[in-house]
């Protein structure tokens, strides 16, 4: 007799692999605090993207310097917009 079970999904915190303590010593830590950087360190939406964004990227160990340049220009690129679009509406 074969057993069959219906696929169940995994709960979101378990797919997330993003090591925060990495992420926040090595990206949060450095945006200025202006602003943007406070809009970086603030909002869920970003701070998702940018924890994407690293954890991606963050396999590239022998380029530590260029992960966190590229996501920190990503980051506050999105910041930006997100300011610019909160002022119009």
């Amino acid at each position: 007799m074969e057993s069959t079970s219906e696929p169940q999904g995994l709960p979101v915190s378990l797919l997330t692999s993003c090591d925060t303590s990495a992420f926040k010593v090595e990206v949060l830590a450095s945006f200025s605090k202006d602003g943007i950087g406070k809009l970086c360190q603030t909002d869920e939406a970003i701070l998702q993207y940018g924890r994407r964004t690293y954890d991606k990227l963050k396999g590239k160990q022998d380029k530590k310097a260029e992960v966190k340049r590229t996501v920190m220009a990503g980051y506050a690129a999105i910041s930006v917009l997100v300011c610019k679009f909160q002022r119009k509406v």
